[in-house]
């Protein structure tokens, strides 16, 4: 899903309790993190945790399942969490294990208690062929935060300058296109 489709979601408050905000633009990405957070934590900073990504199933199974203490519900954050990405090739000694350990994580996800929430952070695009990312599409959301092109700026640029109640007349639309065009990617964090 892109960005803005995520966020007019978001924006109706359905939000559900498994995220995962991938791709290769960094500025969209922070962009619905921040809001995430902001949405679930009712105000509260305490109530996000922020897990390392070094965090194994079993691990991260548990925490999903307890009972939040003084707050209404558990948020957790997961940054470069190895579950989606594609991992190199495994030995088969450890293959059985990770298995059990993948599908243990993929129940957890398809049955999550009400009072958690998780949001999955990782640059690149989440590998789609994985059984766990295709439980997230299904009871989830998925971000895949595209870059911005010099031809699309327009997607983002409009609602941008409406966001702070500023437009550009013709010359410096045309500069700014002129400036931009040479780019593969719009750096959209330095244009912000």
């Amino acid at each position: 899903m892109n960005y803005q489709d995520f966020m007019h979601r978001v924006q109706r408050n359905d939000i559900p309790h498994i995220i995962i905000l991938s791709g290769e633009e960094r500025y969209f990405i922070d962009k619905a993190l921040k809001y995430l957070c902001q949405k679930l934590s009712d105000g509260s900073p305490d109530a996000i945790e922020k897990l390392p990504a070094s965090i194994g199933e079993d691990e991260l199974v548990n925490r999903l399942e307890t009972v939040p203490f003084l707050m209404p519900k558990n948020v957790f954050v997961v940054e470069d969490a190895p579950f989606f990405s594609q991992k190199g090739k495994v030995t088969s000694e450890n293959e059985d294990k990770d298995n059990g350990k993948a599908e243990l994580l993929q129940n957890e996800l398809s049955s999550m208690p009400d009072f958690s929430y998780i949001i999955f952070v990782m640059d690149g695009k989440a590998d789609k062929r994985k059984k766990l990312t295709k439980t997230v599409e299904k009871v989830g959301l998925v971000l895949e935060a595209e870059p911005v092109r010099p031809w699309n700026l327009d997607g983002w640029l409009k609602p941008k300058l409406r966001s702070i109640g500023k437009e550009l007349d013709r010359d410096a639309y045309e500069y700014l296109s002129k400036a931009v065009s040479m780019m593969q990617n719009v750096p959209l964090s330095y244009l912000d």
